[in-house]
């Protein structure tokens, strides 16, 4: 799914929880097989999910998580860690989620997978000026550590095609629905 090669942020849309935590599955463990750690930042019911099926494909989830090579993160608590008047801060955001990606990243300083669902929780919630700015922090961020970065939003979630156009622009892979990717721009 991921080349390596140059910045990689990618999108998901998604129609069913299932689906979604099958692909987010597929992009933790390949990165795992490569010896990238991982951190998913998602709501609880999704890592749940997440963390059974990386299970049945034969990780020790728990060790991964004693040795920093998976950090599970809730994404409504994580969001709300960012908020100043209800936008997205760009200092919290970097106090919050460069440590955690530098901690993953260790001293050999491994690319990162990161998943996250913070964006779709703004989105769902009718705050695309919010979800548009952390994307942009994302994106900032990608310029100083190391990371790979897949988001996901719920179509449910999604009003106008032209919404759909605006997310588009702000990542450099889309990944369809039956998991192929395609650049953004």
């Amino acid at each position: 799914m991921v080349d390596g090669k140059g910045h990689f942020h990618a999108v998901r849309f998604y129609y069913d929880s299932s689906g979604l935590c099958d692909i987010v599955t597929d992009f933790v463990a390949e990165g795992l097989n490569a010896g990238e750690p991982a951190i998913v930042v998602a709501m609880p019911a999704h890592s749940a999910r997440i963390e059974t099926l990386l299970t049945i494909r034969g990780f020790d989830v728990a060790s991964l998580k004693r040795t920093g090579d998976l950090y599970i993160k809730d994404a409504s608590a994580a969001l709300a860690s960012l908020m100043v008047n209800r936008m997205p801060d760009e200092g919290r955001f970097r106090r919050e989620m460069a440590p955690i990606v530098e901690r993953a990243a260790g001293k050999r300083g491994r690319t990162v997978r990161v998943y996250g669902e913070m964006v779709d929780l703004l989105w769902k919630a009718g705050s695309t000026d919010a979800a548009t700015l952390l994307e942009t922090l994302w994106n900032g961020l990608s310029s100083t550590h190391g990371f790979v970065l897949l988001c996901a939003y719920a179509l449910d979630g999604i009003s106008h095609t032209t919404h759909i156009s605006e997310i588009c622009g702000l990542h450099t892979h889309v990944l369809a629905a039956n998991g192929d990717v395609t650049r953004a721009h």
